[in-house]
């Protein structure tokens, strides 16, 4: 249980970090005259390149069998990516009125905000997952 706490709060730690070089970069876009769109065209480009190279040095194994997706699955996946993106978006955004590191910290917000909703959605603590 502890290593689990100690890899969760690492984990969240390296999240914060990302957003805040990435939030960083982003002021940096913006003084230099980029928009909104093209930060987040550049994310989404250098993010699909890294994971594309990637997949390239990943070990190949058998594929299994696929199962065909239902439309719940692809109704939770849209709302997953959808909220992702809007995240990242409104993120931009507001980095262009706060300074780094109150969007940092709003951010995160995030992490205990969603936790609450989990419990709510789920009817269960943290502790029975």
């Amino acid at each position: 249980m502890k290593n689990n706490v100690l890899k969760g709060s690492i984990f969240i730690a390296l999240g914060a970090s990302s957003y805040g070089m990435l939030a960083t970069w982003v002021k940096m876009a913006y003084h230099e005259g980029f928009s909104t769109a093209e930060v987040t065209l550049s994310q989404f480009s250098l993010g699909f390149a890294g994971l594309f190279i990637l997949t390239l040095f990943r070990k190949r194994k058998p594929v299994a069998e696929v199962k065909a997706s239902g439309i719940k699955s692809i109704f939770k996946l849209i709302a997953a990516g959808t909220s992702l993106g809007l995240t990242s978006v409104f993120y931009y955004l507001s980095v262009q009125y706060v300074s780094v590191s109150v969007g940092i910290v709003l951010l995160m917000q995030t992490v205990w905000m969603g936790l609450i909703l989990e419990m709510v959605l789920h009817r269960k603590t943290p502790a029975q997952y």
